[in-house]
């Protein structure tokens, strides 16, 4: 008689770090899909606090995962989502990019100019819509999404947008589009399977 023993594969631990609860809500969005899809990944979804600047956020998240990794496994990856609007200058973009990859390379997926902007483009026919500023941008999803408020949980989201929408935007989106593939979503849902 053979024991049947099934092999439960490694997670790959994931951190990423959000401007605020909006962030957190979509990525743990994402991280219910690759549940579903049987994608062993972990991904730990840290707020970094609105209020702050771009630069704060990005000490924070370094505190953050040198707290984690005394104690658990080491992150494989790490991703912010920021906001664009934050920035003061051209110059500052860059700088950002530097001190995250100098601070355990992290890598930043920008939201131009926030949040509401990226999520638009989520939404079938409107990829390539660029609201110029935060305000329009808010106008904006309003139109194509009149439920939409800030800080909606990931249930909410769930409800609006889809897996190819988020696919969509990758097309146009390097880093988003690096992060989709660092936690398993832009492979098709047999392949996931396949990797369970």
């Amino acid at each position: 008689m053979t024991n049947l023993v099934r092999r439960i594969p490694q997670r790959t631990r994931i951190f990423v770090g959000g401007e605020g609860n909006s962030e957190c809500n979509y990525v743990k969005w994402l991280s219910g899909l690759c549940r579903d899809q049987c994608i062993p990944v972990a991904i730990d979804v840290h707020d970094l606090g609105s209020g702050r600047d771009p630069f704060g956020r990005i000490d924070r998240a370094a505190r953050i995962i040198k707290h984690e990794e005394k104690t658990r496994i080491k992150y494989i990856y790490k991703f912010l989502f920021l906001d664009t609007d934050q920035l003061t200058n051209d110059h500052q973009k860059e700088e950002c990019q530097y001190k995250a990859s100098r601070q355990g390379n992290l890598i930043i997926v920008w939201q131009d100019p926030c949040h509401e902007a990226f999520l638009i483009q989520h939404i079938p026919n409107r990829e390539n819509d660029r609201p110029p500023t935060s305000d329009i941008a808010m106008e904006r999803i309003k139109k194509y999404w009149p439920e939409y408020r800030k800080n909606m949980p990931d249930r909410e989201i769930e409800r609006k947008l889809s897996i190819e929408g988020a696919r969509r935007v990758a097309k146009n989106h390097n880093t988003f589009r690096e992060f989709l593939e660092v936690i398993g979503l832009l492979r098709d849902r047999q392949q996931g399977a396949e990797r369970a």
